[in-house]
């Protein structure tokens, strides 16, 4: 059976972030679609929040681009996040590890004290918390949690069970704190993936001493099996920090892991059955000690390419190959910058996006998220970017925990019992590179066969499309998916203006300047990247130019140093070529 939806939008092009506005209504499990970061809000809207870095951050991803705003709640997050969406990705509840909170704003019922421990203690551990849907229960959910003792080790992991039925959609915690495990974990590291029936669940925990893996299925009647595996590994390294993640898949599990500069960073890469649990194929990549403690790790959305971010060098590796450490490539390299010329801004979690992008939280205080666009390419294709994303708030390196709530059945394996088959539904994003439309494959349901139309009297067959447009116009971009069970498709029309007259060179550009007011270095933000050479002219409050500064084609943020200006009011114009394409205005404070 094909299905077909249309939907007619139209987008603005030339902003350098033009893209699908929405998306298609059938995609299933958009239970990742927001997330949260940030410290609590000290303060009230009416406070001028603009001027204060402290606050919460909420990121949408229903919206596209994605939305990057201001959150006004009272808990905040330093490492610690379990955040939850329904079905069609709007907010539910969240967690810190202390508490937590329905999408009211309200503290669920009784679920006070769900972990362990001081309040301190709980929201201070990377992937402590993991959040499934409870199989074949609809808008119930099982959260994983691991509190930390008074040496500040793990050894134990509960789980909690949320109705969100109850209460009128507010939810309640009908079972908490139910112990699991009693044994020496792992910090953190708690990820899962489905069953290859496609409707359980399976939650990896690591063991303290590397040795062991605890596999836990989760099905319909709840904790189903609790399972421990030795594995035989040469690390010795204990009580390390690191990332777990299992690529999209399912198919692969990575961990790595690093003991507080002693003895290095060592990354653990396993084949995973996802029908017994089971890890083999073993193989180990090690680096040398270094001096930074991050070493997140996330599978880009085909399963192909495992991204490994350490002492701010930036790996890809291909897991397709059969030797997966002689695919080595690196990306990139720490390029040296601090935030307030004191804070390194190096790689801490990573998150694969339901965009199809890979976002890295930094180290410490900062407001920046480095970014994967492409992950899915080969190499420099992949398009690595350090601080790609300016956030509107300070960020402590929290990053959202999401397993591949999307991932399906394997299809014809011994344990697809269920009747449940892999059907494709189609979706893509896209962005505009100035003259070429980049078109991004987000279709879920494991298709086998791609087909893009792009209104054009061009195709293509690949999932993911470079694409240039000769004529202005509106053009509808249909791409149809299909595998051996079913087929679909998904339309957008896009509107394309082409210009032969360098008409686009001068589009207005959005921009504000951040930190502002300043006490010394800002950086100058644009909504998108400049089409051409252009300049900054500050004025202060009396008109007179003080500062003229040369923006580079292709960026779009830029440092400014204001320590030696005076403090007080200053203007801002942004020109190209002697055209006027935006301004602002910023206040430098007293040194």
């Amino acid at each position: 059976m094909k299905i077909t939806k249309c939907l007619l939008l139209f987008s603005i092009v030339g902003t350098g972030f033009s893209g699908l506005f929405g998306q298609n209504p059938n995609l299933p499990a958009q239970h990742d679609y927001i997330w949260m970061s940030g410290y609590g809000s000290f303060h009230e809207p009416s406070d001028n929040p603009d001027s204060l870095p402290f606050g919460g951050l909420r990121i949408d991803f229903n919206n596209y681009p994605l939305s990057i705003n201001r959150d006004y709640r009272e808990i905040e997050f330093e490492h610690t996040l379990g955040i939850m969406c329904d079905e069609k990705g709007e907010l539910l509840f969240y967690t810190n590890g202390d508490s937590i909170i329905n999408h009211q704003e309200q503290t669920i019922e009784n679920s006070e004290g769900f972990n362990v421990g001081d309040w301190f203690t709980q929201i201070r551990l990377r992937q402590a918390i993991v959040i499934l849907p409870a199989p074949g229960h609809e808008n119930e959910f099982y959260l994983f949690h691991e509190p930390r003792d008074e040496e500040g080790d793990v050894t134990s992991l509960y789980y909690s069970k949320l109705d969100m039925n109850e209460n009128g959609g507010l939810g309640k915690v009908t079972e908490k704190s139910i112990l699991l495990l009693s044994d020496s974990l792992n910090l953190g590291k708690l990820t899962a993936t489905k069953h290859a029936n496609g409707r359980d669940w399976w939650v990896l925990v690591p063991d303290f001493f590397n040795e062991f893996y605890h596999t836990i299925l989760l099905d319909e009647t709840g904790i189903a099996s609790i399972d421990t595996q030795y594995v035989e590994t040469p690390m010795t390294t204990i009580h390390g920090v690191g990332q777990a993640a299992f690529s999209p898949d399912g198919s692969k599990y990575a961990r790595s892991t690093a003991a507080y500069f002693q003895e290095g960073t060592h990354v653990e890469i396993f084949d995973f059955n996802r029908c017994s649990g089971e890890l083999t194929n073993q193989q180990i990549i090690s680096y040398s000690p270094t001096t930074t403690l991050g070493r997140p790790i996330a599978f880009s959305p085909n399963s192909r390419f495992l991204y490994v971010m350490d002492s701010g060098i930036f790996y890809q590796f291909d897991t397709w190959e059969e030797d997966i450490l002689e695919s080595e490539k690196i990306l990139g390299e720490w390029d040296g910058f601090r935030y307030m010329d004191v804070i390194p801004i190096l790689p801490w979690m990573a998150q694969l996006g339901p965009d199809g992008k890979i976002y890295v939280a930094t180290s410490s205080t900062n407001p920046y998220l480095h970014v994967i666009h492409d992950p899915d390419m080969e190499g420099a294709a992949s398009r690595f970017e350090e601080r790609a994303i300016l956030l509107p708030t300070l960020n402590n390196g929290t990053m959202a925990n999401h397993p591949s709530y999307r991932l399906g059945p394997i299809d014809g394996s011994v344990c697809d019992t269920l009747g449940i088959d892999n059907l494709p539904v189609a979706n893509f994003r896209y962005e505009d590179f100035i003259d070429t439309f980049h078109f991004r494959d987000l279709s879920v349901g494991a298709p086998t066969e791609w087909f893009w139309d792009f209104g054009d009297g061009n195709t293509s067959d690949v999932p993911h499309n470079n694409h240039i447009y000769n004529s202005s116009g509106e053009y509808q971009v249909c791409l149809t998916v299909s595998n051996v069970n079913d087929s679909d498709t998904w339309c957008d029309t896009v509107s394309i203006i082409v210009s032969s007259t360098n008409e686009l060179e001068f589009t207005s550009i959005e921009s504000f300047i951040y930190p502002n007011p300043t006490a010394g270095e800002a950086y100058l933000n644009l909504n998108q990247r400049l089409r051409k050479s252009s300049s900054i002219l500050i004025f202060d409050a009396l008109g007179k130019e003080v500062l003229r500064k040369d923006l580079s084609k292709g960026q779009r943020v830029f440092p400014i140093d204001f320590k030696s200006f005076s403090g007080g009011l200053y203007y801002y114009t942004l020109q190209t070529e002697g055209v006027k394409i935006g301004e602002g205005k910023l206040v430098k404070t007293e040194n």
